[in-house]
């Protein structure tokens, strides 16, 4: 920046010579010509003005260098973001469907369970019903035939 402004300088000054060179100066020019004192404060002021404009350029800049890092930064984290998103949902899938799976599983189980129940209770009121039966046959045969085996065994001696 010291550069453009020396040059700034350079180019004024020789304005100066040139614009000097190619006028002829005349009383009246001399009365209106500005001190040299108005003119050094006037280029201390343009000098000033371009070192503080040079600072908010080179401000501007690395704000703005800063803000694009920012920026990378949250993309990336949105990025990142979405593709947990995407996977979430993925899984949310699979563990709907697992679900459904094993709450078809269960129901089958359940009615197998009750089927179960229901042959196991048959068994037994059909063991009951045998053991009466098989009770029943005992007496009839035992009032049909008095003879005890005792008595066979006698007799066949």
């Amino acid at each position: 920046m010291m550069i453009w402004v020396l040059c700034l300088l350079c180019v004024a000054g020789d304005f100066r010579v040139v614009h000097a060179g190619l006028v002829r100066k005349t009383s009246q020019m001399e009365d209106m010509a500005a001190p040299q004192d108005e003119v050094n404060v006037l280029m201390f002021g343009v000098i000033q003005f371009s070192e503080s404009l040079n600072y908010v350029y080179e401000t501007t800049e690395a704000k703005i260098a800063k803000i694009r890092q920012t920026l990378k930064s949250h993309e990336s984290a949105l990025q990142q973001l979405g593709k947990q998103t995407g996977q979430t949902a993925e899984v949310e899938k699979e563990i709907k469907e697992v679900i459904q799976l094993l709450q078809g599983q269960m129901a089958k189980q359940q009615d197998q369970t009750t089927m179960t129940k229901d042959w196991l209770a048959q068994m037994e009121k059909e063991e009951v019903e045998l053991k009466a039966k098989v009770k029943k046959l005992e007496m009839y045969l035992n009032d049909l035939i008095p003879i005890s085996v005792k008595e066979l065994q006698v007799t066949q001696s």
